[in-house]
């Protein structure tokens, strides 16, 4: 982050980078700021299933 005032951009991609994550204080949603300049707020998906959501590593 070069510019305090720097404009935001609107990613749908997460290809370059998280630098920073935290949860939020309830501890329901994680925040994240990318190498995209970009700051996103994730909630889980409370009718997400193993099935339908298969974590691959």
């Amino acid at each position: 982050f070069q510019q305090a005032q720097a404009i935001v951009q609107r990613s749908l991609d997460s290809e370059a980078g998280i630098y920073a994550l935290s949860f939020d204080q309830t501890g329901s949603r994680l925040i994240t700021c990318e190498a995209d300049k970009t700051i996103k707020f994730w909630k889980e998906n409370e009718t997400a299933t193993p099935e339908t959501h298969p974590i691959h590593f």
